[in-house]
């Protein structure tokens, strides 16, 4: 009896592992349906106005920047424009600092550049935190945690 009900379970598994096969190669031939589709509806729409498909995505990569540099400049604003240590104001230079030199870590959970921004915007602008220029910011990192300035 038990080689039959072994057979039977066998066989029920082989039915069940041909039934997911077919299911995925049927979700794959849909999927590259669709990606025709959807390929040739972004070719026509080039090919019938190539100027303002480029223009589009122009606007877009300008929108973008725009938003980067509003949360940047509201960060920046918030944490003083200037670096804490020399007094740089020059924006390009300035960069977020981790005071207690915490920021591989922190990094690690919330992520870097705009996204930190983004973080300290919803966290309220959390103490921690200071502007540096990039040159005292990276003499604070290769100097364990101090500034050459303040040396």
């Amino acid at each position: 009896m038990s080689e039959f009900d072994d057979d039977m379970l066998f066989k029920l598994a082989v039915e069940m592992e041909r039934k997911k096969a077919e299911e995925k190669e049927k979700k794959r031939l849909r999927y590259l349906k669709t990606l025709e589709t959807r390929r040739e509806k972004k070719k026509t729409r080039e090919e019938n106005n190539p100027i303002q498909t480029a223009n589009e995505k122009i606007k877009t990569r300008g929108k973008a920047r725009e938003r980067r540099d509003f949360i940047r400049k509201t960060v920046f604003d918030h944490y003083g424009n200037k670096c804490v240590c020399c007094g740089e104001t020059i924006e390009v230079f300035l960069t977020v600092d981790h005071i207690y030199n915490d920021g591989a870590e922190h990094r690690k959970e919330v992520g870097s550049g705009i996204r930190l921004y983004k973080w300290l915007i919803d966290n309220d602008f959390p103490d921690g935190f200071q502007l540096l220029c990039r040159n005292c910011n990276w003499g604070k990192h290769v100097n364990n945690g101090i500034c050459p300035h303040k040396a």
